[in-house]
C-alpha cells in the first residue's frame, strides 16, 4: 500500500494543480521532501528536490512551455523522473498544458521508477484536463499500482477513466493489472478482477487467465488452476498479437524495458503468437538490462526454427560481453552454429569479432578452422581479429602462424595487418622482425600511417637503434607533411627517453627548412633537457633556435611558461625559463615567471 507522511496534503496538492482556485498555502507542499513508500526502492533522494526551491519561491515558470516539454523530455531520457515531475508542476502552477505525449512519458517513466505519489499527482492531473490517455502511459501506470493497491483502487481507476478509453486497449491494460497481481502473489486479488475488468470494458483474453492458472499452479491450488480453465473456456478471447506488439514497441521506444520483457515473457512461456521483429526487438533491448532473459528469447526463437538478426546477435553479444557473462555468450554460438547459422563471412565474422574481443583466441582459431572446412575462407579482417587478440594476450607464435596461412591462402595483408604486428613486435623488443615487415609492406605497396612510424621508431629506439630508427623517419618525410610532424614528435621522445639528447637535438637541427611542423617537438626536446637536468643542452639548443628561426624562438618560450599551469613537476621548466632570463634569452616581462620563482632557491 501507499504509504505517505502527509496524505492530505498530498491530495490538496494534487487538487491545487488541476483547480488553481483552490491552491493550498506553500507550508502544505512539505510532503513532497519526504519519501513516498514504505519500500526502501521507492525513497526519493533529497538530491532529486533541486529544482523545488525556485518553484516555491516564485511559483512562476521562467520558461516557456516548448521549453519545459524539451526539459521534460530529456530529463526522462536521462533517467530522472523526479526532475521531469518538478517542471511538470512549474508547467502546472501557471496553468500552462502538457502534450498528451510527454504526459504520457511522464507518467511512465514516475510508474515504472516507482515514484507512486508523483505519478498519481500527474495522473490526476490529466484526468481532470481530459488529456488523452495512450496505451503505455496508462498501462505500466496501472501495472505499477496494482502490485502495491488494493485492488478496490486499481478498479476505481479505471472507473476514473471509464469516459477516456478510446484508445486504449482493454485487453492489454487487463493483462498488466493482472499479471502485475500475480507477481506480487495475490492470485485471488487476478481471480476476482477478471469479472471486474471486463464489467468496465477491459476484456481479458487468453494471456490474462494464462497468467492466473500458471499463478495458482505454482502453489498447487488444483482447484483453482481448474475453475479458471473453465471461465477461460467460457469467457476469454483471443489475444490480438499485432496490438501486443504494438504495446511492445511502445514500451521499448519509452526506455520501459522492464515492463517489455515481462510481457515477453508471459508471451512466450504461454507459447502464444509472437513475430520476429518482435523477438528480435526484445532480445536487443532487454540484454542491455537483463541478459539471461534475453538468452532465454533466443533460445526460444531457435526452438522454433526461427533466428535473430546480425544486428540482434551484436546488441546482444555486446552487452554480455559488457556483463562479463563470455561463456553464456559462447553456449550461443554454440546453439546457433548447430543450426547452421554461420555460413558466410558476414555472419563469421561477427562470431570471430566477439570471441577475440572476449579473449577467447582458442574458440576464434577453431572457427577459422571451421570457415575453411566449410569452404568459406576468411577475409582480411577476421584474420586481423584473430591476430590482434593474439598479439594482445602476447601469444606471438599464432600470431606470426596466422600471418603465414594468410599468405598461404592468398589473402594479402592490409594497413592493419601490418600495424598490429609491427606494434607487438616493436612492443617486445622483437624489433629485426618490426622492420622486416616494415619494409615488407612498402614492397607489396601498402602505405604506412603515423601509427606504423610511431611503433617501429618507439621500438627502435628502446633497443638503442637511434640511427635506423633516424632512417626510418627521413622516409617518412618523403610521403606526408601532416604525418612528418607527428613523427618527428615521436622520434625525438623516444631518443630522449633513452637519454641520447646529442643525438636528438641533432636530429632537430639536421632537418632541411621545409614546411615541417617543428615547433611541438622543439617544446618536447627542452622540456626533455629541463627534466633530465641538461639545463646547458637546452640553452645551447635555445640559441640555435634564436639564430636559425628568430620567430619561432619567442613562440617557443611562451609555450614553455604556458605549460606550468598544468605541470605537476613545474620546477624544472622555471630553471630553464629563469637561466634563459639570465642569459637575455628571454624577455624580463614575464610575470608568471617572477610568481613562481619565487617559491623556489636556484
Amino acid at each position: 500500500m501507499i504509504a505517505s507522511p502527509s496524505a492530505a496534503a498530498a491530495k490538496l496538492f494534487r487538487r491545487s494543480l488541476i483547480a488553481p482556485s483552490i491552491r493550498p498555502p506553500l507550508s502544505s507542499l512539505s510532503f513532497l521532501h519526504h519519501p513516498f513508500s514504505s519500500s526502501s526502492s521507492h525513497t526519493l533522494p533529497i538530491q532529486s528536490l533541486n529544482p523545488l526551491p525556485s518553484l516555491i519561491k516564485t511559483h512562476k515558470s521562467p520558461l516557456s512551455p516548448t521549453l519545459h516539454r524539451s526539459a521534460i523530455a530529456a530529463s526522462i531520457l536521462h533517467q530522472n523522473p523526479t526532475r521531469a515531475f518538478f517542471s511538470f508542476i512549474q508547467l502546472t502552477l501557471c496553468d500552462r498544458w502538457t502534450d498528451p505525449t510527454t504526459s504520457n512519458s511522464l507518467l511512465a517513466a514516475l510508474s515504472s521508477n516507482g515514484h507512486f505519489e508523483f505519478s498519481k499527482i500527474v495522473f490526476d492531473t490529466m484526468v481532470f484536463r481530459k488529456t488523452a490517455l495512450s496505451n503505455v502511459g496508462f498501462g505500466v501506470f496501472t501495472n505499477a499500482f496494482s502490485r502495491v493497491m488494493e485492488l478496490e483502487k486499481i478498479l476505481h481507476l479505471l472507473d476514473e477513466t471509464k469516459d477516456r478509453m478510446e484508445g486504449i486497449n482493454g485487453s492489454v491494460i487487463a493483462f498488466s493489472i493482472v499479471d502485475s497481481l500475480c507477481r506480487a502473489s495475490r492470485f485471488s486479488d487476478a481471480s476476482q478482477a477478471l469479472e471486474d475488468l471486463r464489467c468496465r470494458g477491459c476484456k481479458p483474453d487468453f494471456m490474462a487467465y494464462w497468467v492466473i492458472i500458471q499463478g495458482f499452479r505454482s502453489i498447487g491450488r488444483v482447484d483453482e488452476v481448474v475453475s479458471i480453465s473453465k471461465r477461460k473456456r467460457k469467457l476469454g478471447v483471443a489475444p490480438r498479437m499485432n496490438e501486443y506488439a504494438e504495446y511492445i514497441y511502445g514500451l521499448i521506444s519509452e526506455g520501459m524495458i522492464r515492463e517489455a520483457k515481462e510481457l515477453g515473457e508471459a508471451i512466450v512461456g504461454g507459447d502464444f503468437p509472437i513475430n520476429d521483429d518482435v523477438l528480435n526487438a526484445l532480445i536487443s533491448s532487454v540484454s542491455s538490462v537483463e541478459p539471461n532473459a534475453a538468452i532465454a528469447f533466443l533460445k526460444y526463437m531457435v526452438q522454433k526454427e526461427r533466428f535473430p538478426t546480425l544486428s540482434t546477435l551484436r546488441d546482444l553479444s555486446r552487452n554480455l560481453c559488457r556483463n562479463g557473462e563470455i561463456d553464456e555468450m559462447w553456449g550461443v554460438f554454440r546453439i546457433l552454429d548447430s543450426k547452421s547459422y554461420f555460413s558466410d563471412l558476414e555472419h563469421y565474422n561477427l562470431m570471430v569479432s566477439f570471441l577475440c574481443t572476449a579473449g577467447r583466441v582458442k574458440e576464434a582459431y577453431s572457427v577459422l578452422k571451421e570457415m575453411r572446412k566449410n569452404s568459406c575462407g576468411p577475409d582480411v579482417s577476421i584474420y586481423n581479429s584473430v591476430m590482434e587478440a593474439c598479439c594482445r594476450e602476447d601469444l606471438l607464435r599464432p600470431a606470426k602462424k596466422l600471418w603465414d596461412e594468410m599468405f598461404a591462402n592468398g589473402c594479402k595483408g592490409n594497413l592493419q595487418t601490418y600495424n598490429i604486428l609491427i606494434g607487438k613486435f616493436s612492443e617486445m623488443g622483437e624489433v629485426e622482425e618490426a622492420n622486416h615487415l616494415f619494409h615488407h609492406m612498402l614492397e607489396k605497396g601498402v602505405q604506412p600511417d603515423s601509427m606504423t612510424y610511431t611503433s617501429i621508431i618507439e621500438g627502435l629506439c628502446r633497443e638503442g637503434m637511434v640511427d635506423l630508427a633516424y632512417e626510418i623517419f627521413n622516409s617518412s618525410l618523403e610521403q606526408d607533411i601532416v604525418l612528418d610532424g607527428s613523427t618527428l614528435n615521436t622520434l625525438v621522445l623516444s631518443i630522449c627517453k633513452q637519454g641520447h639528447f646529442i643525438a636528438a637535438s641533432k636530429v632537430m637541427r639536421g632537418l632541411a627548412p621545409s614546411n615541417i611542423d617543428s615547433f611541438r617537438s622543439h617544446i618536447v626536446l627542452l622540456k626533455s633537457f629541463a627534466e633530465a637536468g641538461e639545463i646547458d643542452m637546452a640553452i645551447d639548443h635555445i640559441k640555435w633556435i634564436q639564430d636559425t628561426s628568430p620567430l619561432k624562438s619567442g613562440a617557443i618560450t611562451s609555450e614553455l611558461i604556458a605549460s606550468l599551469s598544468s605541470s605537476s613537476k613545474p620546477e624544472p621548466v622555471l630553471q630553464l625559463l629563469h637561466k634563459m632570463k639570465e642569459r637575455g634569452l628571454a624577455s624580463e616581462d614575464y610575470p608568471w615567471v617572477d610568481l613562481c620563482k619565487e617559491s623556489f632557491e636556484w
